[in-house]
């Protein structure tokens, strides 16, 4: 990533930064991230003593669930974007177990190899950068043998609503093809955006050493559910029950609006 690549990212995730939490309160994002969780609680096993990289972990939300359930012992959050890491700087001071805070990206971690037990790169972070094979291999690399990555991207589905709704036809024939989109004034980010299918992950993350042990789509339902009607915690969990009863499905992998993975470091 060059200097002026870096700034118009920085800038972009400065303005993110600024309506990030409030964003994440809406129902929409509050089922996402709960599928997540229940995915992640169902495949990853309790251990207070592994080490865990957050690549692009942002404000660190994800980083802080697992050493608060224990699946991990220590945590190194990676992100490029100052803004994001003051989120994360503030999020720590109301309580919890820190993680360190690293600045860098994720095309070029500043960490060792073998260095992490478990790693993350979820929201979709691999869909939001330049070059996401190179990242998903720096991933790996920092990751022991037998060790667990956890890794979303947005599904092809989003890019294609994206483009048809703005009505777009270049960039839409380009998602067809597999090919990182620039959505300038459709997408909040100003970079080229890259929306997988499943088997173009799957196809990704094997091709960099790793074995999938489980991949989901999510959401799927809420997106036509009212997403930004508020939900009780009783018809939140409803709600996910519902989601959750079919994010395995390889019917309905290709209509989910991420598609997440976890896999073994071979």
């Amino acid at each position: 990533m060059d200097r002026g690549q870096r700034e118009r990212v920085e800038r972009a995730y400065a303005e993110w930064a600024g309506c990030y939490h409030r964003l994440m309160r809406r129902t929409y994002h509050r089922v996402e991230r709960a599928i997540s969780r229940a995915h992640l609680g169902r495949h990853l096993p309790r251990n207070p003593r592994a080490r865990l990289l957050d690549a692009g972990g942002g404000d660190g939300e994800w980083c802080r669930w697992a050493l608060a359930e224990e699946r991990a012992g220590s945590a190194v959050l990676v992100d490029l974007s100052p803004a994001m890491l003051s989120l994360a700087r503030r999020r720590g001071a109301r309580g919890g177990r820190d993680p360190v805070l690293l600045r860098g990206d994720v095309g070029n971690l500043p960490v060792p190899r073998n260095a992490f037990d478990l790693a993350f790169a979820l929201g979709g972070v691999l869909s939001h950068l330049l070059d996401p094979g190179r990242a998903l291999e720096e991933i790996v690399r920092a990751v022991r043998p037998g060790g667990r990555i956890v890794v979303s991207v947005d599904g092809r589905v989003v890019g294609l609503r994206t483009a048809r709704d703005a009505r777009l036809p270049g960039p839409l024939r380009e998602i067809l093809r597999g090919r990182a989109v620039p959505l300038f004034h459709h997408h909040p980010f100003p970079f080229p955006v890259r929306f997988f299918s499943p088997d173009e992950l799957r196809a990704a993350v094997e091709a960099a050493g790793v074995e999938i042990v489980s991949m989901i789509g999510k959401p799927v339902f809420t997106r036509f559910l009212a997403p930004e009607e508020p939900l009780t915690e009783e018809e939140l969990a409803e709600r996910v029950a519902l989601e959750m009863a079919f994010v395995a499905d390889p019917g309905f992998l290709p209509y989910a609006d991420q598609i997440e993975v976890i896999g073994v470091v071979a």
